[in-house]
């Protein structure tokens, strides 16, 4: 007779086998990234100078909401004059990251030359944050089925080559007894590291245009502004002037003395002593999470409120310290118009590249002021790889479905030879009548 014990078994092993069977054709959703620009082109590099580009990764589709850390592998013609990062964050709830690049001059000759840099797809990784293991989608893996290639071109010259172009003048409302805060903007199109000569500025009264006040202001004071850079400028001049409405006009001219480019401002005013209430405070500076893994995007945000009577603009300042106090990083945020009364939160987003330990120093700039600096602390630690790839993954599916098949088999062999053993029994002989 059928054992039922047995049978059961074997249907169990039967369910899990079909179970495995389907784990293993269950499609596994797919995530890619995209890259922005598709290309880089460095027409004018500096024989035995450095240019940096950067690029944005994005998350495709935008409902992919993990932490997503992709392989970076810059290839040159000598294999080092393209370098930058190992890896590349995009975290949680962010669509969008940058990865930074250098081109170095200095290792090949004259021409024209090709180069790339490639991203890799990523798998499921174990990251330790804290003593907790959270997981994340990493490199070379099922997670990402797509793979992104960026190409270089450049041409390295040994000719030096100027170019410029200057925007946005902005002048901030002052007192007659505060110093003039000009703010202009300056992309260098040049293989040199560039500034102008000076500028000529100009401000004129609205009620008396016919007697502007005139200056030659040389530019010694002013930023180098790398090669490819673009470079947001503030100028701070202390100039006597009677309360109005002002406008600000500034001319820059080059080493020849010959006048490149004008801006000009908006209208600002100047007020008697006491009268600007400028006012402000940074309640609160936090990161988005306190351990992060090299290259990741580390995002700092401050709080700033607006105290004060009249509108101002704010940058959050950040300085970054390692383990033994130096100074790693400074970065600055673009000026945010905050109202009367108003809070806002300023976010900055950097990356470190090596494990340690870090603090971040950081205050708010508005108008001519600063708010009290405050400190966080946050953790670089090196991401751990788990061993189980996607082809052991599937190898491991593979064994157990081998596993219960030869289950069941058993079970059916036995089932089957324990019947056929059974002694069949006689039937009794009929009784004679």
């Amino acid at each position: 007779m059928f054992d039922l014990s047995r049978s059961s078994a074997a249907t169990i092993a039967l369910v899990g086998a079909l179970f495995s069977i389907g784990l293993l054709l269950t499609p596994t959703p797919s995530y890619a990234f995209g890259i922005s620009p598709a290309s880089i082109h460095v027409d004018n590099l500096l024989r035995g100078s450095k240019q940096t580009r950067t690029v944005r990764l994005l998350k495709i589709p935008d409902e992919y909401d993990e932490t997503l850390i992709i392989k970076a592998e810059p290839t040159s013609i000598d294999g080092k004059s393209i370098t930058g990062p190992e890896f590349v964050t995009i975290p949680a709830g962010q669509r969008t990251a940058p990865y930074t690049l250098e081109i170095d001059g200095s290792r090949v000759a004259n021409g024209a030359y090709q180069g790339a840099v490639i991203f890799s797809r990523a798998q499921s990784s174990q990251t330790q944050v804290n003593g907790t293991s959270t997981k994340t989608s990493v490199v070379n893996g099922a997670a990402i089925v797509s793979q992104t290639v960026i190409g270089i071109y450049y041409t390295v010259t040994g000719e030096e080559q100027l170019g410029y172009e200057f925007r946005d003048l902005f002048v901030q409302d002052t007192e007659t007894i505060l110093p003039l805060y000009l703010r202009y903007n300056m992309l260098n199109k040049g293989n040199v590291s560039w500034r102008p000569k000076g500028f000529y500025l100009s401000l004129t009264d609205e009620l008396h245009p016919e007697n502007p006040i005139n200056l030659n202001i040389s530019g010694d004071a002013l930023p180098m502004v790398q090669p490819g850079e673009y470079s947001s400028i503030l100028v701070e001049k202390t100039i006597p002037l009677t309360e109005g409405t002002y406008t600000a006009k500034m001319q820059f001219y080059d080493q020849n003395n010959k006048t490149i480019a004008e801006l000009k401002s908006n209208k600002f005013a100047v007020f008697p002593p006491g009268t600007l209430a400028l006012k402000g405070e940074m309640t609160a500076l936090s990161s988005n999470k306190a351990t992060y893994v090299p290259g990741e995007n580390i995002k700092i945000s401050a709080e700033f409120k607006n105290t004060g009577t009249i509108p101002t603009h704010a940058i959050l300042i950040t300085e970054i310290y390692g383990p033994e106090n130096e100074l790693i990083q400074i970065n600055r945020t673009n000026e945010t118009v905050v109202e009367k009364g108003e809070t806002v939160l300023l976010n900055q987003f950097t990356t470190l590249e090596k494990p340690n330990d870090y603090t971040v120093s950081g205050h708010v700039e508005y108008g001519v002021k600063k708010t009290d600096t405050k400190k966080i602390a946050v953790t670089v630690r090196s991401p751990v790889v788990t061993l189980v790839g996607p082809g052991l993954t599937l190898w491991i599916f593979f064994f157990i479905l081998i596993l219960l098949l030869l289950i069941l088999f058993y079970l059916w062999y036995r089932t089957t030879k324990k019947s056929k053993d059974i002694p069949k029994q006689k039937s009794p002989p009929k009784k004679q009548l």
